[in-house]
């Protein structure tokens, strides 16, 4: 009786190992059949809210371009919950090229899924993204504000501001820092990866000034977050209360909370509590 179980068992074994083994060939059969997608998500260097920003993805089958997909949508959420838009159809641009051009209403933290299908094929990555910057509305138009932050003591060390988004405003901050701080050989100096930034004037100015430059790796807001984060406090509790009617008064109004109020008497967490200019007075001492 026993032997009998025994193969009788055996025989059902190897009948569902027969069964897997046929599901495995199968399976791979039919992935070598299948042509799989190969997809990138390319987003802006900076999204601002409540204008149109272009985001692409780039698809590939077999090793080219892939010029006709079935379909292209994408679908965009908010981390908090608090936006979730509707999926949308991509616009087929060519060469492989899927675009949607979409405007967002609030600062945040967002998500972009991109589903694709050709063939039979599917494909549907995910990449985050923050909405945010360092314009100032007024009436007149935007007011543009770049800054240098001593990552050591959180102090606001150089600023410059002007109504254009140029090279010529962020090398005024960096030589208002240099000035300021003087800094001696080999600082490392961090930023985004803005055309401002990678400019030959500004390395130029980097290497006279001996500074080891880092730029933050594509697609990785994270990287710059303490200064992302200056510009998000700056805007919360001083630009989002006000309404300036001329850059002027938004420049002096800046300028106030920069140097009376954040380096002198706002104090952080990270510094033990003290203001960025006690922490900086309290290493000079030590020193």
């Amino acid at each position: 009786m026993k032997k009998y179980v025994y193969f009788s068992l055996t025989i059902i074994f190897n009948l569902l190992l027969a069964a897997c083994s046929a599901d495995v060939e199968e399976a791979a059969h039919l992935y070598k059949q299948e042509s799989p997608l190969e997809l990138s998500i390319i987003l802006p260097e900076s999204f601002s809210p409540n204008q149109n920003e272009t985001i692409k993805a780039v698809l590939n089958q077999d090793g080219k371009k892939l010029q006709k997909a079935d379909f292209v949508h994408f679908e965009i959420k908010k981390q908090d919950g608090s936006v979730n838009y509707s999926m949308e159809e991509a616009r087929n641009e060519g060469n492989g090229t899927y675009s949607l051009s979409k405007s967002f209403d609030s600062e945040g933290l967002y998500f972009i899924k991109v589903h694709a299908s050709n063939n039979g094929s599917t494909i549907m990555p995910q990449k985050q993204f923050i909405v945010g910057n360092t314009y100032i509305p007024t009436n007149e138009g935007w007011l543009y504000l770049a800054s240098v932050m001593d990552l050591y003591s959180r102090k606001i060390v150089g600023w410059s501001m002007d109504k254009t988004m140029t090279k010529e405003l962020v090398m005024n901050a960096l030589k208002m820092a240099y000035k300021r701080q003087k800094p001696g050989k080999g600082l490392l100096h961090h930023s985004d990866r803005g055309v401002q930034y990678a400019s030959n004037e500004y390395q130029k100015l980097l290497k006279e000034y001996k500074m080891i430059g880092s730029m933050s790796r594509k697609g990785n807001c994270y990287d710059n977050a303490c200064i992302e984060s200056f510009h998000g406090i700056i805007k919360r509790e001083l630009v989002y209360q006000t309404k300036y009617k001329t850059r002027q008064e938004a420049k002096e109004s800046i300028f106030e909370y920069i140097e009376l109020f954040y380096n002198s008497k706002r104090i952080h967490s990270t510094l033990g509590y003290f203001t960025p200019n006690e922490f900086e007075k309290m290493y000079s001492v030590a020193a």
